[in-house]
């Protein structure tokens, strides 16, 4: 007998990915309507590649996420078998390194749409200071998913917590990946 709390986590589970794909689709329809609008005007630029670049990613982060839900993600641990919690996790991770990711690029495309439409405006200085600024949220991202996938050895046992259990792999202690993670975090929801 299916208990209410799987259905509820099935509903739940449900609810995320219509957000999920609803979101990510009407993204994706925006950017392909820039994009095209873009194209037969001529006046595509560095903004519109990398903003159609970052949408690409933003697609496969959907679909992790949404394989990361199919194996059972979001289900009670106690639910699920090892292999089916192990590949729930191995594609949250995919998922969660393709947002970090995603959630950083499309700050350069803001920067590249701005210094685009401010270029001739702004002093070089200033200029220079938008790009280095926005250039570190890539760059803090990137830092960000090193240490996170350097946080144990063999790589897979970020995804399979037996082997840690078992001896077969080890872990750093995850304080150094939450300090920089939460610093990356406060430098991409800054203003």
């Amino acid at each position: 007998m299916i208990s209410m709390d799987t259905v509820a986590t099935q509903r739940t589970a449900l609810m995320l990915l219509i957000v999920i794909w609803v979101l990510t689709l009407l993204a994706t329809a925006c950017v392909v309507i820039r994009l095209c609008v873009r194209k037969y005007m001529h006046i595509c630029g560095l903004d519109d590649c990398i903003i159609g670049l970052s949408m690409g990613i933003g697609l496969s982060f959907a679909v992790a996420a949404t394989l990361s839900i199919h194996h059972g993600y979001g289900q009670h641990y106690k639910e699920l078998n090892s292999e089916q919690a192990s590949k729930a996790l191995m594609w949250n991770v995919i998922s969660l390194l393709l947002g970090t990711f995603v959630c950083a690029l499309t700050k350069l495309a803001v920067a590249a749409h701005l210094d685009r439409i401010w270029g001739r405006v702004l002093s070089l200085s200033s200029r220079n200071l938008m790009w280095i600024l926005t250039g570190m949220a890539p760059l803090f991202a990137l830092v960000t998913i090193i240490i996170f996938i350097t946080e144990c050895k063999p790589l897979n046992a970020l995804w399979a917590p037996a082997m840690v259990e078992a001896g077969q792999a080890t872990c750093r202690d995850v304080s150094t990946l939450i300090l920089f993670a939460t610093f990356n975090g406060g430098e991409e929801y800054s203003p």
